[in-house]
């Protein structure tokens, strides 16, 4: 498999990647918006990816980059799939259309582990790319869709790289971890 794209996030003014969450968004482009996403490339295989933001308020799909099956793209919450405006025709990224400031509140209950500055010697070809790649790893917890608490799991990911180092191996599971404690190595 091609590695795949992440969803973005934007935190603090910051661009970060979702490296793991503790449990699914509710969100789907089915059930929201009655989208029918597709493969439009091997680098997304579920036919969609999403920017989302988090202020004060709580967390909100910001962008829907979407390849759908039946080629429709409905306005959404008033937002038009974004168009050239020399041309006139549908913006697209890597074969997706794009939705841009959609501001679709996100009730989610549970933990996100946001990762930036990817270190391309942890760089894995096929699939999603490891938490431990990134020089700075952000958890947050929310709560009905409210952030209550941030933990900077920066340290771990260097102590993390440090063991995998002392073992030359890239599989964490060949490195005894227990006393870090971590739900996204699980």
């Amino acid at each position: 498999m091609t590695a795949q794209i992440n969803d973005s996030f934007r935190y603090n003014d910051e661009n970060f990647s979702i490296i793991a969450i503790s449990k699914p968004f509710d969100f789907s482009p089915v059930t929201e918006f009655g989208l029918k996403p597709t493969m439009g490339c091997t680098a997304c295989w579920k036919g969609f990816w999403c920017g989302y933001v988090v202020d004060s308020i709580g967390i909100y799909l910001d962008q829907l980059f979407i390849n759908t099956f039946d080629r429709e793209y409905p306005d959404i919450n008033g937002v038009s799939v974004e168009k050239d405006p020399k041309t006139g025709e549908p913006v697209s990224c890597m074969g997706h259309h794009v939705y841009k400031g959609l501001n679709h509140m996100i009730r989610y209950s549970g933990r996100i582990l946001l990762g930036k500055d990817f270190m391309y010697e942890y760089y894995i070809h096929m699939g999603y790319q490891n938490p431990w790649g990134y020089e700075t790893l952000t958890e947050l917890v929310f709560e009905k869709g409210q952030l209550v608490k941030t933990v900077d799991q920066t340290e771990n990911a260097k102590i993390i790289r440090q063991r995998l180092k002392e073992k030359e191996t890239i599989f964490a599971h060949d490195v005894d971890l227990s006393d870090l404690n971590l739900w996204w190595l699980n």
